[in-house]
């Protein structure tokens, strides 16, 4: 078995940096390329909202207010508590989702949600 690869990081003073614009996904709410997290209690459609948006950019549809989706697109959905089969696909389902645009990672147990953090590491950083 190798060992995992030494992760090197980059560190330059912000006064190096060039600054630039950012590039939306869905314009004011989510930037292109960029993590983002949703977060919230238990039960208050988290997981819905993200499988609308999985399916609106499966086919190019307009986000919830009217903004125009930047074109067909593919999405993984990474998911710790719903099943692929009884819960991540008859959603996406009835959200009109093309489902050959999503792919789904999802961990019904313990173990398997343990597994997420590899899809993370090795973790090799590059200079810019």
């Amino acid at each position: 078995m190798t060992a995992p690869p030494t992760v090197c990081a980059a560190v330059r003073p912000v006064s190096q940096l060039v600054s630039r614009p950012l590039t939306w996904l869905w314009p004011g709410r989510l930037a292109l390329g960029k993590l983002a997290i949703l977060d919230g209690d238990p039960g208050l459609g988290k997981s819905l909202v993200t499988l609308d948006l999985c399916a609106r950019l499966s086919t190019g549809r307009p986000f919830p207010d009217g903004s125009c989706c930047p074109g067909v697109g593919n999405s993984i959905v990474l998911n710790g508590e719903d099943g692929a089969e009884d819960t991540i696909r008859p959603r996406l389902q009835a959200l009109g989702a093309d489902l050959e645009r999503v792919s789904s990672q999802a961990a019904t147990t313990m173990k398997q949600a343990s597994r997420f953090a590899s899809l993370l590491t090795p973790v090799r950083w590059t200079e810019p």
